[in-house]
């Protein structure tokens, strides 16, 4: 008998032997059982995961800025009173909302803020400048003055707030 006789008859032996779903795939010279369900369930997972990570890489920079029930608790001040957009720069979180009220900037342009909860707005001035604002739930609002070509920017708001904008719209949030 010759070798290859002898390896026709070990290969014969194991695919007799092999249990049902198992195929003996060739690995480095050698034959190796592999059970194909476990193969398959193991693509199954990678091309998952392979969706999930793209679905998930979609989601950031979409221009909508999602928020859960529990991140938008606040209740509107209990007061009217005009919101410096300075005073947004606090490491402080908002103890209300300020609906209705109007935001001051610092070149005295002025925007009424709706009178409902959540959501953001935008205007352009005769100036050479446009201005945006955007509610981020319990980490207050962020506020934003840009040149109508959007060469510069100057934001408010708090750190987390402003991050939570820019993960969503991008950091050229208010020129859109």
């Amino acid at each position: 008998m010759s070798v290859s006789d002898e390896c026709s008859l070990t290969v014969k032996r194991l695919a007799v032997r092999q249990p049902i779903g198992y195929r003996m795939l060739p690995v480095s010279a050698r034959l190796v059982p592999v059970n194909l369900r476990v193969l398959g369930a193991c693509g199954l997972l990678l091309a998952a995961g392979a969706s999930l990570t793209s679905c998930s890489e979609a989601a950031n920079d979409d221009g909508y800025l999602t928020l859960t029930a529990g991140e938008a608790t606040l209740s509107a001040c209990p007061t009217a009173a005009p919101v410096m957009v300075e005073a947004l720069n606090s490491k402080h979180l908002p103890t209300c909302d300020p609906i209705g009220q109007t935001l001051i900037f610092p070149d005295g342009e002025q925007i009424q803020l709706p009178e409902q909860q959540g959501g953001g707005g935008a205007s352009r001035s005769s100036s050479d400048h446009q201005y945006a604002y955007q509610s981020v739930g319990n980490w207050g609002l962020v506020a934003a003055r840009a040149k109508a070509d959007c060469s510069s920017i100057q934001e408010w708001g708090n750190a987390e707030a402003l991050r939570r904008v820019h993960d969503a719209s991008g950091s050229r949030w208010a020129c859109h």
